[in-house]
């Protein structure tokens, strides 16, 4: 994506939380594609809760500082017109192409990583935590 938050291309992940056809057709924000609830009332960026988005902070924190940024966010977005909130950890990476920096988002559900964690045997998470430490 640009730093405006605009989506310059995909993977199939993202494509499942908008509509491709759409992503390809108009490379709409962050906010529109996903269906933001704050972008409903204004396009995104522009609504009075974006100034505390944590994907456009963390987006404009990785390009202007040149280095990855990482944090906890909880997106609030209109799924088959109810709100939903779900809570995912934001990834952001900057990268140069042709001369235009621009940032690789990446979303993890933090429900999922739960999950995953709990399937995990002891033993494994015992492991895990003496080679990290």
């Amino acid at each position: 994506m640009d730093s405006g938050l605009g989506i310059i291309d995909f993977n199939s992940a993202a494509a499942e939380l908008a509509e491709s056809a759409v992503l390809k057709a108009f490379r709409p924000s962050f906010g529109e594609a996903v269906h933001c609830v704050e972008a409903e009332s204004a396009s995104c960026g522009n609504a009075p809760g974006c100034h505390a988005c944590v994907i456009r902070n963390s987006v404009r924190e990785a390009v202007d500082g040149a280095q990855v940024c990482r944090k906890s966010a909880r997106l609030r977005l209109r799924r088959e017109g109810a709100i939903v909130e779900t809570d995912h950890l934001v990834t952001v990476a900057p990268f140069l192409d042709g001369g235009e920096t621009l940032a690789l988002l990446t979303l993890d559900d933090m429900n999922e990583l739960a999950a995953l964690i709990a399937s995990l045997n002891p033993a494994t998470l015992t492991r895990f935590a003496a080679a990290t430490s």
